[in-house]
């Protein structure tokens, strides 16, 4: 037998010989004498996809709009989209854009009003506004993590632009009874899952639509 590894079970023997000694009395455990391991922290994905959206409708409610390309992929562009049909408006913006646009204030073209056909020409905060945070999104009657709540006569393409994204939507069924709910609306936030964090690549408004 090794001669390192004999010697550290004899001394392993004798120590425990010595508190085991009927005549030595036992030495009140502390806390400083016990070695406590925190469990690692696990958040599940759900979990991490609600705080990240969370953080982006606190940026929105209290108007921190530059604090949000924190949370604008590396890779990607987010896509703007006036009402649930993507692709019939909106804009693509990277980082750089959504910042300049927010400096420069210029007027952009997001698509045509519902109704009328008319241009949606708008500063980017001026969009934000009205398509993007036009409720308290932030307390929203209801959310749900990858399904529709809001539907209306439109057609939604979400799934099939983003096939392979997760979203939550936020959603109020409306604010004006005479409306009978036709006054709901919707936002919903895009996301892509990349080194283990969620970064958002579209937000879409929805309502209801002529």
């Amino acid at each position: 037998m090794n001669v390192k590894i004999f010697a550290a079970i004899v001394i392993i023997l004798f120590t425990v010989s010595c508190n085991s000694n009927p005549g030595t009395p036992a030495s009140p455990v502390t806390d400083k004498d016990t070695l406590v391991i925190s469990p690692a922290i696990i958040i599940d994905k759900d979990s991490l996809l609600t705080a990240t959206g969370k953080q982006i409708l606190v940026f929105l409610k209290s108007k921190q709009y530059d604090s949000l390309v924190t949370y604008f992929s590396p890779t990607d562009s987010v896509h703007f989209s006036p009402y649930g049909f993507i692709g019939s408006g909106g804009q693509t913006l990277s980082a750089h854009d959504f910042a300049t646009l927010l400096i420069n204030n210029k007027i952009v073209n997001w698509g045509e009003f519902d109704g009328s056909g008319d241009p949606i020409h708008l500063t980017l905060k001026q969009y934000i506004e009205k398509f993007v945070y036009n409720a308290d999104f932030l307390n929203a009657d209801r959310s749900a993590i990858d399904s529709f709540i809001g539907t209306g006569n439109s057609v939604n393409t979400l799934k099939k632009v983003y096939p392979n994204s997760r979203f939550i939507e936020y959603y109020f069924p409306g604010f004006d009874k005479k409306y009978g709910g036709m006054d709901w609306t919707s936002l919903r936030l895009v996301f892509k899952e990349q080194n283990e964090r969620y970064y958002v690549i579209a937000l879409v408004h929805d309502q209801w639509t002529i």
